[in-house]
């Protein structure tokens, strides 16, 4: 009967540990797919008409997870056919899926795969740029660390849950006072170290560049002269080489448009590139449509990176050719898929259009009824729209300070002011009124944007001034880039060997401006004094003039209104979020709190355990302090002599008193044996070894 009752006992437990193990699996299983619904927006509607099938509801979630990557982080993955209207079973089953592959860890006791999970899921949205909420990440933590406390010891678990929930509602409760988030809102030292790692990380991995990729915060432009890369001709000349192209201007730094702009238009430059309009190197195109006479051999291009960011690829305005590792951002840049580095690739181009670009263009103007002409110009007419909504916003503040400096931005009544005036006020502007130095030493007044500094200390560096020429461009009505990569100056192609790589070296990294001339494509227009000797350019007294090059349609306004829903667009999905670091951190510090508490209160049991002794020993009469001595001896497993054996024996089973010598004397013993028993451990613990 004894046996059958241990039996029935040991059931009972284990249906008790599997209901618990049940529970656990569903928590994690909905804190993980809470995680999920954000980062991908998934939304559960249980009307009929939309509940979708299981097939249908996969394909239509792997559709909406590929929209999502792509608007967030421009990840370009391939869409499914046959998605259904809603994908609200398909969901449901996964929150199943989730919570049993949950219960199979818990009930084998694998910790380390539910710790793999949380890690997948915050790294995963920390690189997909994939943002979850405080409440969301916080509740996932807390159903991980549960089940990992439950797996480690399923016996003692109410009272180290108990711990750590109060822990996380301390926590919770501090993160979502005012006081909290007024240090969370206002405090940039999370913001600043997360951004000087990544900066360290991605400068380890891909390499650097010396003008910080549209970084406008520099006050001293860095020198270098070690080896950027290594660069092979076929024939060698002059040319710029684009890398970094800032699109949006914000007040200290330059950036890309968003990347959902992209991700939208990147059927719109796929059908261009099937007609045969390549954005890229559309000033070579149209070179070689104008021109009677035929483009000399390509030229073939060999990079090899060597100290150079390698995240972008450096391509020239004349270039033919794709590159096969590359992802194309755009028409504007070429950039490195996924983590791959841009270290060896090759492309061919044109003979140098950037020196006849003037030519080039007043002739396209000429040309632009003849066949050759005609279906390239239908093309750009595409372009053309895509460029003055993306690449001629300013703020209003950046309009009130360029009005304040260089006063009205002249007659736009055609779209924008003529490019000759343009090019030789902005380039006469800078060089007559500026000093070019490539230390700003420390900044004057905080709060002003790097424009307003620029213009009113009127002294800076290529970056500076090549900033400048692009909001001033814009100010004028006239689409224009930042841009920043390295020249292949006439002096440099002097030197090259036809075939033979040449090293061209970080000093040789340059910032400038392009703008868009309509009908031929965007040109380096150079604006900093010392380079205006240094390149080739064109002149502008052949071929542009005033009254020509004029883009013959007026949407200025509308264009410009649709910029700016442009770069407001995507506001309506942000959300209050803590950054994964931000939450990394919290759950180091809550760990810590947790492993401290646990250490203070064990420390706290052993002192007042060893008061309580040390009164016993001491304090209490002899008998009854040798009888807890010999006790606490056999507890800890002391090796006890016979002598000591037989005085223990003695105060617990004799009726006779005991000296204060016998005390003395079991006491002495006490500290020997002690020591022994750590002797004794060590070399146990050496001979296991």
């Amino acid at each position: 009967m004894e046996t059958l009752k241990f039996i029935e006992q040991k059931h009972l437990i284990r249906k008790k540990d599997i209901i618990k193990e049940i529970l656990l699996s569903i928590f994690l299983g909905i804190s993980t797919f809470l995680c999920f619904q954000e980062m991908f927006q998934f939304t559960l509607n249980f009307s009929e008409e939309y509940r979708g099938g299981i097939r249908s509801g996969f394909i239509y979630t792997w559709n909406q997870i590929v929209d999502v990557l792509g608007n967030e982080n421009y990840i370009l993955l391939p869409k499914f056919s046959g998605a259904g209207e809603g994908n609200t079973i398909f969901l449901i089953i996964l929150l199943f899926l989730f919570s049993i592959i949950y219960f199979l860890f818990i009930h084998s006791r694998n910790r380390w795969a539910m710790y793999a999970f949380l890690l997948f899921v915050s790294v995963f949205s920390e690189i997909a740029n994939l943002q979850i909420s405080m409440e969301k990440i916080l509740f996932f933590a807390i159903t991980v660390v549960a089940a990992v406390l439950y797996v480690r010891n399923p016996n003692g678990v109410c009272n180290k849950l108990c711990l750590f929930i109060f822990m996380i509602i301390v926590c919770a409760t501090i993160f979502s006072s005012p006081i909290g988030k007024k240090i969370n809102a206002r405090s940039e030292t999370i913001c600043k170290i997360q951004s000087v790692l990544k900066t360290k990380v991605k400068e380890n991995y891909y390499g650097s560049n010396l003008l910080k990729n549209g970084d406008l915060s520099q006050r001293k432009r860095e020198k270098s002269e070690k080896e950027a890369f290594k660069i092979t001709m076929q024939n060698p000349q002059s040319i710029y080489l684009r890398g970094f192209v800032g699109e949006s201007y914000k007040d200290n730094h330059w950036e890309t448009l968003p990347k959902y702009n992209y991700y939208k238009e990147h059927d719109f430059f796929y059908w261009l590139e099937k007609e045969n309009f390549h954005a890229l190197g559309q000033l070579g195109q149209a070179k070689t449509l104008v021109n009677k006479e035929k483009m000399k051999k390509e030229n073939e291009i060999t990079i090899q990176v060597k100290e150079a960011d390698s995240r972008y690829a450096y391509i020239p305005y004349e270039m033919i050719s794709k590159i096969s590792d590359g992802k194309t951002w755009g028409g504007s840049f070429v950039s490195t898929s996924s983590f791959n580095r841009l270290t060896n690739y090759k492309y061919s181009m044109g003979d140098n259009a950037v020196k006849t670009w003037t030519d080039t263009a007043a002739k396209m103007f000429l040309l632009a009824e003849t066949e050759t002409v005609k279906d390239y110009l239908r093309s750009e007419s595409n372009y053309n729209a895509y460029v003055y909504q993306n690449f001629t916003y300013l703020s209003k503040k950046e309009k009130s300070i360029l009005n304040t400096y260089i006063g009205k931005a002249g007659d736009q009544s055609k779209g924008h002011i003529d490019y000759k005036p343009a090019i030789q006020g902005v380039q006469k502007y800078l060089e007559d009124n500026f000093i070019y130095t490539e230390n700003l030493g420390k900044k004057t007044e905080d709060g002003k944007s790097m424009l307003e500094e620029f213009l009113a200390s009127k002294k800076g560096y290529d970056v500076q001034f090549a900033t400048a020429a692009t909001l001033i461009f814009r100010y004028y009505g006239i689409p224009a880039r930042y841009v920043e990569g390295y020249l292949i100056t006439p002096k440099d192609a002097k030197k090259m060997e036809s075939g033979k790589a040449t090293t061209i070296s970080k000093s040789n990294a340059h910032a400038w401006v392009e703008i868009y001339i309509d009908g031929t494509g965007f040109i380096p227009i150079e604006v900093s004094p010392p380079y205006r000797k240094i390149m080739e350019e064109a002149d502008m007294e052949i071929g542009i003039s005033n009254n020509s090059l004029v883009r013959s349609f007026d949407n200025k306004g509308a264009v410009n209104k649709q910029t700016e829903e442009t770069e407001s667009a995507g506001d309506h999905k942000k959300h209050v979020t803590f950054s994964i670091l931000a939450i990394i951190i919290m759950l180091i510090i809550l760990f810590l709190l947790v492993v401290c508490l646990k250490l203070l209160w064990k420390y706290f049991i052993c002192f007042k355990e060893y008061r309580k002794r040390r009164k016993l020993f001491y304090k209490a009469i002899p008998k009854q302090a040798v009888s807890a001595i010999y006790s606490y001896m056999e507890d800890k497993e002391y090796p006890i002599e016979d002598k000591v054996r037989k005085l223990g024996n003695k105060a617990a089973y004799s009726k006779e008193e005991l000296s204060e010598e016998e005390r003395k004397e079991m006491l002495i013993a006490l500290k020997s044996t002690a020591k022994e028993k750590k002797k004794n451990d060590k070399k146990s613990k050496k001979h296991t070894y």
